[in-house]
């Protein structure tokens, strides 16, 4: 009788002689996930103003969600500095973020 010898990882090698076939598939996944913009109303702006003013006024955090190429995304910090030629609002994170783009603003707890 002989003795059977798995060859271990060898075995699943040709599943991966596909270079790059992987990126392909995540790039697909994040495509096939993308959501489109939803409006955003007169009322939204202006509560968002509101929000951005006492922000700025009390140097408090906020919390931005922003929308970017198909997704939503969240963050925090306070306002640096606001630039109106741009339409862009700079935080303490340097990270910026266009008016256009704003999604909701909130304070952070």
């Amino acid at each position: 009788m002989s003795e059977y010898k798995d060859r271990g990882i060898i075995k699943w090698a040709p599943f991966d002689a596909l270079n790059g076939h992987t990126a392909i598939i995540e790039e697909l996944i994040f495509n096939l996930n993308k959501k489109q913009k939803r409006e955003i109303s007169v009322d939204d702006y202006n509560e968002f103003d509101r929000i951005v003013k006492k922000a700025i006024k009390d140097n408090e955090t906020i919390c931005v969600d922003y929308f970017d190429n198909g997704y939503t995304y969240s963050t925090f910090g306070k306002i640096k500095k606001i630039d109106q030629n741009n339409k862009i609002m700079v935080l303490d994170t340097n990270e910026s973020i266009c008016f256009d783009s704003v999604m909701k603003v909130r304070f952070a707890k």
